[in-house]
């Protein structure tokens, strides 16, 4: 079936592989910072045969290895950019229904609970797996997805809705509160690496919330999201 046209900026902001690529993106650009704080500290050094010693890896190794990432990061936000645009421009809306559901191992050797759904477009039939962000959760999954599908090309999908029981609710919602909480962990990090524990109004609160306040929560969301597992696998 056919809807109105999704706008791109909606697709852009709920696209998940976008925020992973925004989040790689802060990630090197964090990184960046502290090799330029480092290169700054090194400069500091009255010493001049340490700097000439130290400098050239310092500044050539992560410059390397950042454009390196950099470079692929960018490639994929272009890929993924471009058929967020096609689908917007001219994608239909297909159901998608759970076909099967189990174990699967990645290169490094963990199980994720993944479900792959089936649809099909003008006699093309395809499959779209979904695993959890999680290793070792048997993650209730929606019973169906609603597709934003590509007609040229359909293995290009943008999931736009789903429809499936309160616990897989919960658990996407579970989810994403535990990748918030990892992002901010982070973040937290790196404003203290960079000097933000110099206020002494909050400088305990931040070493408080890194070091204790944010993985407490991630824990309770880890015991809850395992109780839904188990309950749904019983």
């Amino acid at each position: 079936m056919q809807e109105a046209p999704q706008p791109l900026g909606r697709l852009i902001a709920r696209d998940g592989d976008i925020r992973w690529v925004a989040f790689a993106l802060v990630f090197l650009a964090l990184a960046g910072a502290a090799v330029l704080e480092a290169v700054a500290a090194l400069l500091s050094v009255e010493n001049v045969w340490v700097k000439i010693v130290f400098m050239p890896p310092l500044l050539l190794i992560p410059s390397f290895v950042i454009g390196m990432f950099l470079q692929r990061t960018l490639r994929a936000l272009r890929q993924r950019l471009a058929v967020l645009r096609r689908l917007a421009d001219h994608g239909v809306v297909l159901e998608a229904r759970v076909e099967s559901q189990d174990w699967t191992i990645d290169s490094e050797g963990d199980r994720f609970w993944t479900a792959r759904y089936r649809y099909s477009y003008l006699g093309t039939v395809m499959t779209l797996a979904r695993r959890a962000n999680w290793s070792g959760f048997r993650m209730p999954n929606p019973e169906s997805l609603r597709l934003l599908v590509d007609p040229e090309r359909p293995a290009d999908t943008f999931v736009i809705g789903s429809r499936g029981s309160g616990a897989a609710r919960i658990a996407a919602l579970l989810n994403t509160i535990g990748v918030a909480f990892l992002i901010f962990w982070l973040a937290g990090w790196a404003l203290l690496f960079f000097g933000g524990i110099r206020e002494q109004s909050w400088g305990p609160l931040l070493m408080g919330g890194l070091l204790l306040g944010l993985p407490l929560l991630w824990m309770v969301v880890w015991i809850v999201t395992s109780v839904i597992s188990r309950f749904r696998s019983s």
